[in-house]
C-alpha cells in the first residue's frame, strides 16, 4: 500500500476500519482523522506481521508480474527475431528457385541453340551431297558424251575412203578390162 495515503490519515482501501462513524459523527473532520490516523499509527507501532507479511507479497507478486512481463517481452523478441529468420530464409530460397530457375531456361536455349546449329549442319550436309551428286551426273553426262565422240570417230576410221565398185566380164558391153579388143572378137567369128 502507499506510504502518502497511510500518513494523510485516511482509511486505507481493503483494510477495515473499526471507527463508529456514528459515535464520532458530532466531532470534527480533524478529530476524525486523527482519530483514523492514530489507530493506523498504533497498528503500525504494534508490528503486526500481517500488514508487513501482506506488503512483502504484494511487492514480491510486483516483482514476479514484471519478471514475467519481461519474459514474455524477450520471448516475443525471440519469436518476431524467428519469424525474421524465418523470413529471411524463405527469401533466399526463392531466390534460388528463381536462379535455378534461370539457369534451367538459360539451358534450355542453349540446348535449341544447339538443336538449330545442328539443324542447319544438316541442310548444309544435304545441300553438298545434292551439289555432288548433281556434279557426278554431269562428269557422267560427259563421259558418256567423249565415250559417244570416240566411237564415232573409231567407227568413222574403220570404214576407210569408199572405192569404186569394180566392173566384172560381161556387165558392160565395152568393157575391155580382159585385155582383148573388138576387132579379134570380129576375126574369131569370121
Amino acid at each position: 500500500m502507499p506510504k502518502e495515503e497511510e500518513e494523510e490519515g485516511g482509511c486505507v482501501a481493503g483494510v477495515a476500519c473499526s471507527i463508529d462513524w456514528d459515535t464520532f459523527g458530532s466531532i470534527g473532520g480533524r478529530k476524525k482523522k486523527k482519530k483514523c490516523r492514530s489507530k493506523k499509527r498504533a497498528k503500525k507501532s504494534s508490528g503486526s506481521r500481517k500488514g508487513k507479511e501482506k506488503v512483502v507479497v504484494v511487492e514480491e507478486e510486483e516483482e514476479e508480474e514484471e519478471e514475467e512481463e519481461e519474459e514474455e517481452e524477450e520471448e516475443e523478441e525471440e519469436e518476431e527475431e524467428e519469424e525474421e529468420e524465418e523470413e529471411e530464409e524463405e527469401e533466399a530460397e526463392e531466390e534460388e528457385e528463381e536462379e535455378e530457375e534461370e539457369e534451367e531456361e538459360e539451358e534450355e536455349e542453349e540446348e535449341e541453340e544447339e538443336e538449330e546449329e545442328e539443324e542447319e549442319e544438316e541442310e548444309e550436309e544435304e545441300a553438298e551431297e545434292e551439289e555432288e551428286e548433281e556434279e557426278e551426273e554431269e562428269e557422267e553426262k560427259e563421259e558418256a558424251e567423249e565415250a559417244e565422240g570416240e566411237q564415232a570417230e573409231t567407227d568413222s576410221e574403220g570404214s576407210g575412203p569408199e572405192e569404186p565398185a569394180k566392173r566384172t566380164k560381161g556387165s558392160n558391153p565395152w568393157d575391155c578390162s580382159d585385155g582383148d579388143s573388138g576387132e579379134d572378137e570380129e576375126e574369131e567369128e569370121e
